[in-house]
């Protein structure tokens, strides 16, 4: 497919694209998180590292940010130790990426989709 300067779209968006008429009215792909860290962090900073974490949505799972998601990302700090905000912020990104592929791979079939494991198997 290709868009309307006639570059090509990648495949995700050519299905978003086509499905655009489709998708569910309600908030129906939801994604909730929850970063936990023992860093001292104030309110604003923990905030900071959940707007940070959200990124790990963005590289892990496509489409994201949509009308139709009520993503949210909760940072918790329990305040044992002195960190900076953006190594803290750095790290839950990356860890939450490896939780989102790690819970793709893990998880099984629903609703008549195939899962990860599933394709894997039969492939």
């Amino acid at each position: 497919m290709r868009g309307p300067s006639g570059t090509a779209l990648s495949s995700t968006t050519a299905l978003l694209l086509e499905r655009e008429a489709t998708m569910p009215l309600a908030r129906t792909n939801t994604t909730i998180s929850c970063v936990i860290t023992n860093a001292r962090l104030t309110k604003a900073q923990a905030t900071k590292v959940a707007q940070m974490s959200a990124d790990a949505y963005a590289h892990a799972i496509r489409p994201t940010h949509t009308t139709n998601d009520g993503d949210t990302i909760f940072a918790l700090a329990t305040g044992d130790l002195d960190a900076p905000v953006d190594v803290v912020g750095t790290l839950a990104t990356r860890a939450l990426e490896l939780a989102i592929a790690d819970a793709a791979r893990q998880a099984t079939s629903a609703y008549g989709y195939p899962s990860a494991n599933d394709l894997k198997r039969n492939g």
